[in-house]
């Protein structure tokens, strides 16, 4: 009903019984601002609105079919500087407006005839022109101009709209939710244990620590039987030595004169825990190492690894997991590709009857057979 009383109306405006009257809303910063610029003193009022005096102009409004979007110009004039406070108290803006303000603001261009002006008459009006302010193409001391963009205008963005993260995975650690088909915020599938079931129907539980160091039992043969690293030993791989208060895994074979490092190519952090369901009551004391804590105690419980952060002994009955100020988990991802190469590509070493958590991963092989799930987009550097 409405656009057939404007066009109709449109048609007589041969007659020249009344005239085009064109109208712009600004919404900047949740408020929105109206002006006119048609040649009257005063304020206009269009269906309830007040539109102040005051001199915009828009063109290049084009409808086209194909080829690129329209953008068209939005010129305002600079009268006094925009940015004089008076100005800005004059038109209703902010006194903390800066001209950038204007950038991703919408502009809306409404279009009428003058006799549907005014208190209490009925709003007849040609359909409108809606566009946002893309950049400040031209400014002096006379005017304005910006260019304007459709809100519809995608160019420039990517489907699906993704953040670029880095080399650092964006998933929730073992945050995959197989019950709930509307959870996105992970594609992880890595379990809390028996990650891995062989054909034979064996499983083995793998942990790791943020710094992709293994986390393996402190009763496995290994441990209990590792001996001091000698310069003139030959180790093969997985073979486990102890040096400066820590557990290391030879990375390869013949590994001779080779010193154990973090920096060496040729030997792994190995972190140990203990069974904390089954530590003597009143003698197992957990610690906290206050200048690597790293190297806090780890425990196994709840199908999990946690590391102490609180020193404290077995009696307190402070149950991992139960008490964030005394045990947070051991057993985090260290959102690295490698993090996840360890894990899902994991081959255990093999020693007969080590199942479950008495398994432990090799450091120096893979199944690179197996695809990585990993989220992440390597490249680009950002921390975790």
């Amino acid at each position: 009903m409405t656009d057939d009383i404007i066009a109709t109306d449109a048609h007589r405006l041969a007659s020249k019984s009344s005239v085009f009257v064109s109208l712009y809303e600004l919404e900047m910063g949740g408020t929105t601002y109206y002006f006119h610029s048609e040649a009257k003193e005063g304020d206009i009022v269009f269906d309830g609105n007040t539109y102040s005096e005051f001199p915009i102009f828009l063109e290049g409004v084009e409808m086209a079919a194909d080829g690129a979007i329209n953008r068209p110009t939005l010129t305002v004039a600079n009268v006094k500087s925009l940015l004089d406070s008076n100005t800005k108290s004059d038109l209703g803006l902010p006194s903390t407006f800066e001209l950038s303000d204007f950038i991703g603001s919408r502009i809306t261009k409404r279009q009428t005839l003058e006799k549907y002006t005014g208190v209490g008459v009925t709003a007849y009006e040609f359909p409108v022109d809606t566009y946002v302010i893309d950049r400040i193409t031209n400014r002096n001391q006379l005017m304005i101009q910006m260019e304007l963009t459709s809100p519809f205008d995608f160019g420039g963005k990517r489907v699906p709209s993704r953040i670029v993260t880095g080399k650092y995975c964006p998933w929730l650690y073992k945050g995959y939710n197989l019950s709930d088909k509307d959870d996105t915020a992970s594609a992880c599938r890595w379990k809390d244990e028996n990650q891995i079931v062989e054909t034979s129907g064996s499983s083995y539980s793998y942990f790791f620590t943020i710094d992709d160091e293994p986390l393996v039992k402190e009763s496995l043969s290994a441990i209990t039987t590792a001996s001091s690293y000698n310069a003139s030993t030959t180790y093969a791989a997985e073979d486990i030595v102890t040096n400066d208060n820590n557990y290391w895994a030879s990375k390869n074979a013949n590994n001779t004169g080779n010193t154990p490092s973090e920096t060496s190519l040729n030997w792994k952090l190995v972190r140990i825990f203990s069974v904390w369901s089954t530590d003597s009551t009143g003698v197992k004391s957990y610690t906290v190492d206050s200048v690597d804590p790293r190297k806090s105690s780890y425990v196994y419980h709840a199908n999990t690894v946690w590391r102490c952060i609180k020193a404290h002994t077995k009696d307190a009955g402070i149950v991992p997991g139960s008490n964030n100020s005394y045990w947070t988990p051991g057993d985090v991802c260290g959102k690295l590709l490698t993090s996840c190469k360890i894990r899902y590509q994991a081959k255990r070493v093999l020693v007969s009857g080590d199942t479950g958590n008495d398994a432990r991963p090799q450091v120096g092989a893979f199944d690179t057979s197996i695809i990585l799930p990993f989220g992440g987009f390597p490249g680009t550097r950002k921390y975790r």
